[in-house]
C-alpha cells in the first residue's frame, strides 16, 4: 500500500511529503527515488517513507491538505491475467487488494478523516476501472465525511483515478 502526501519547495511553497508501504522494499526505493528526484540534501521535514499499512497508519502531530494513493487495488480473480511485466516486478501484496480490490481502498476512506486537515481534504486515488461507481455508492452509504468528487481516465481512456472530498466533522 502505498499512500503519499507531500513537503518540499515548490510553487506554492514548502511541501511536505509522507509516503507509507507495507513493503520495506518499497520504502528504500521510495527513499532513493527522493534524493534522486529532490537532491541530496532532502531532509525528514520535507520527505519521510515509513513502513506501515493504511489500517496502522497514524501521526497525531500531522494531517494532510492532500493524500495521493495508489493502493493494492486489482480484484483476487483478475490476478491471474496479469502480464509478466507486472507480476515480475511487484508482489501480490502490492497488487491485489481483495475479493473484489477494495480492501485497502476502503480502509483509505475511513481513516482520510483522521489524516487530513479539517476543513478541506482531498483524496486521489489510482482503483481499478471496476471501482468508480462502486466506490461512489459505498462511500453514501458508509463514510460520511468523504464525498466521491470524479473520476479520471488513464492514457486508454479508462477510468482509473478517483478524487474524493473529505468534509469537516459535523458534530
Amino acid at each position: 500500500t502505498t499512500t503519499t502526501t507531500t513537503t518540499t519547495t515548490n510553487r506554492y511553497g514548502p511541501v511536505q511529503v509522507v509516503a507509507i508501504d507495507i513493503l520495506n522494499e518499497a520504502v528504500q526505493l521510495s527513499q532513493e527515488n527522493a534524493r534522486l528526484i529532490l537532491g541530496p540534501k532532502v531532509t525528514t521535514l520535507q520527505y519521510q517513507a515509513l513502513v506501515s499499512s493504511a489500517q496502522d497508519f497514524f501521526d497525531a502531530n500531522e494531517t494532510f491538505d492532500v493524500v495521493v494513493s495508489n493502493p493494492p487495488y486489482i480484484p483476487r480473480s483478475d490476478m491471474e491475467d496479469l502480464t509478466a511485466d507486472v507480476v515480475k516486478y511487484e508482489s501480490d501484496l502490492a497488487l491485489c487488494g481483495g475479493p473484489d480490490g477494495m480492501d485497502v481502498i476502503r480502509t483509505i476512506c475511513q481513516r482520510l478523516p483522521e489524516w487530513t486537515t479539517p476543513n478541506n481534504g482531498i483524496c486521489w486515488m489510482e482503483v481499478d476501472t471496476s471501482h468508480p461507481e462502486r466506490l461512489k455508492q459505498w462511500l453514501q452509504s458508509n463514510c460520511n465525511r468523504v464525498t466521491f468528487v470524479e473520476s479520471r481516465q488513464d492514457m486508454f481512456g479508462r477510468d482509473r483515478f478517483v478524487k474524493l472530498h473529505i468534509h469537516p466533522d459535523s458534530s
